[in-house]
């Protein structure tokens, strides 16, 4: 509890001075009252009782926010005619949630789910692999019901696939070219089934059958095409360790061709940067709990020290500053972003649970260099020797040193004429 002594003593040293102020004007009549011949007020002793409670100590500073990292996305790969162009463009700053897309080649879609491992292959019917395991356990979060979670590519992932891109309007590539036959083949039974319906109508020809035969044809290729589709080429697919996740830059344009990089995508975690003045880095360290706040969201969170510099002066900071880069996780992280500075809270002490406390207008310095209190016990003053913690806004942590101190007792902080 020395730490501290210098900042406890120089506010108990303007207390003092306080009161010795009231005593010193309470010798003092006012021209007013003379003139009146009105006596003065009696003088009104000010307490507040001792209390517990937990202190803490902290500074505030002003930071910005950035993204941890950033990674380019090509084009999706895969066997077409079709020249690689951007159908829809990303947006630079837009926010992109699990299976959400990000942009379009010649109308295919490259789709944003959660994973550690990069897709390493095209998921085909019959397809293993750890990436075919984060694709179903996405589709399960998503709510499609991809069968067991175990790693193949099989008739119920490949149709809880398919529903995915479907709900987001897009259709997947047939399996192979005997199932693109079969799609064809129904197409055509689908074709040949409307012109004759068509026919008998234009002729008067009874044509209930024949809508009744349309009906079916039209069912069974909607059914032909839903077990085809299934092929998710390499690249179509962006695993991504969290979500959600921001587009960085953008190197393309609608209508463009594709040679190289699409975009860059940040992830979630959000970096904040501070300083920290010299005579307070001692409290700081690698891994302390930080408190966030938006100074225009007002968006509160929490943060750990990712990076203290080892000098003063470091990263375009103060000459006599240390730079601080605080990791934020989750998805506050990326409210804060949208601040032009973020207020960043740093503890520098604290009691770690109740301890007895008093305004520090209760504290008064002795000749001796002690520190008393006075208690006003049932009409009479005893005065307290207390040694003197924490201070932390106004309020002092205490304990007897010589005589009685509980909580519940009067201190006296002032006198009120």
């Amino acid at each position: 509890m020395r730490g501290i002594r210098g900042v406890t003593l120089l506010v108990i040293g303007a207390s003092a001075i306080g009161i010795a102020g009231f005593v010193v004007g309470s010798q003092i009549e006012s021209s007013s009252n003379a003139l009146a011949g009105a006596e003065p007020p009696a003088p009104t002793i000010l307490t507040v009782p001792v209390e517990f409670s937990e202190l803490d100590l902290s500074i505030v500073r002003r930071g910005t926010a950035r993204f941890v990292e950033s990674t380019d996305v090509a084009a999706p790969q895969w066997n077409s005619s079709s020249l690689p162009i951007v159908t829809r463009a990303p947006t630079g700053g837009e926010t992109i949630g699990e299976g959400e897309v990000l942009f379009e080649i010649a109308n295919r879609p490259v789709l944003v789910l959660r994973g550690n491992i990069p897709m390493f292959q095209e998921f085909v019917y019959g397809a293993t692999g750890d990436d075919v395991t984060q694709l179903q356990s996405a589709l399960a979060r998503l709510g499609f019901d991809p069968g067991p979670i175990d790693g193949v590519y099989g008739p119920l992932t490949r149709a809880a696939t398919a529903a995915l891109f479907d709900g987001l309007g897009y259709k997947l590539d047939p399996l192979d070219r005997d199932e693109t036959d079969s799609i064809d083949e129904a197409s055509n039974r689908v074709v040949d089934a409307d012109k004759a319906y068509d026919t008998a109508v234009e002729s008067g020809e009874p044509a209930a059958e024949l809508l009744q035969e349309l009906e079916r044809a039209r069912r069974d290729a909607q059914r032909v095409e839903a077990d085809a589709a299934g092929v998710v080429a390499l690249g179509m697919l962006l695993f991504v360790p969290r979500t959600p996740a921001q587009v960085g830059q953008v190197f393309v344009g609608l209508g463009q061709l594709v040679d190289g990089p699409v975009m860059s995508l940040t992830g979630s975690d959000v970096i904040v940067e501070t300083s920290l003045p010299s005579e307070f880095v001692s409290y700081a360290a690698v891994g302390l709990e930080i408190e966030l706040t938006g100074s225009n969201t007002g968006v509160s969170t929490t943060g750990t020290i990712l990076e203290l510099g080892a000098t003063p002066g470091t990263r375009n900071v103060g000459p006599a500053d240390y730079y601080l880069a605080i990791r934020v996780a989750g998805e506050d992280a990326l409210t804060l972003t949208a601040d032009d500075s973020i207020l960043v809270t740093i503890p520098l002490s604290s009691t770690r649970g109740p301890v007895l406390s008093v305004p520090v207008s209760a504290l008064v310095e002795q000749p001796d260099g002690t520190i008393i209190v006075s208690i006003l016990d049932g009409g009479v003053t005893r005065s307290v020797v207390v040694r003197v913690g924490l201070v932390a806004r106004g309020i002092a942590e205490v304990e007897s040193a010589s005589g009685s101190l509980e909580a519940g007792d009067l201190v006296i902080i002032g006198i009120r004429k």
